[in-house]
């Protein structure tokens, strides 16, 4: 099983949620590399859908609050890592940067605006990805991304 990812079984078939964290991150970049898959590897298969239980494979007989919850905190976690690189998360981007400076042997200047870039890219990647599925989509009823 992969680290993060969480699997079940539909049909005979091992397939991911497709909602968590680990989910949508590989979902995304995917996205951000200018691929496409299909949502067949996944329980949560269309992103697009108005709702988290249409967007779900037919015969997934285990939604619950949990899985729900589950979904929602996904989705969040990297909404709210999108979030880090507005201006006025700097005190807590410079805060993180010293400890990774420290743990990488580098100078924080240089952690700092790493760290920086690489928020930029994942806000800039996370934003398109979330536009992408949609006005409609429960996904982007859950996050901060401009209607």
């Amino acid at each position: 099983m992969l680290a993060g990812a969480q699997w079940s079984a539909l049909n005979g078939k091992l397939l991911q949620c497709g909602i968590c964290a680990a989910c949508m991150l590989r979902r995304m970049s995917v996205h951000a590399a200018g691929l496409s898959e299909t949502g067949e590897s996944y329980i949560c298969r269309d992103l697009g859908a108005p709702t988290l239980e249409a967007s779900l494979q037919d015969g997934f007989r285990r939604m619950s609050p949990a899985f729900r919850e589950y979904a929602i905190a996904g989705t969040l976690h990297l909404d709210h890592l999108a979030d880090m690189a507005e201006e006025d998360n700097h005190s807590a981007v410079a805060r993180h940067a010293a400890l990774t400076a420290t743990a990488l042997h580098i100078a924080p200047a240089i952690a700092e605006e790493r760290l920086r870039e690489m928020l930029k890219r994942h806000a800039a990647e996370w934003r398109s990805f979330i536009k992408d599925t949609g006005a409609r989509s429960f996904l982007r009823q859950w996050t901060r991304i401009d209607q």
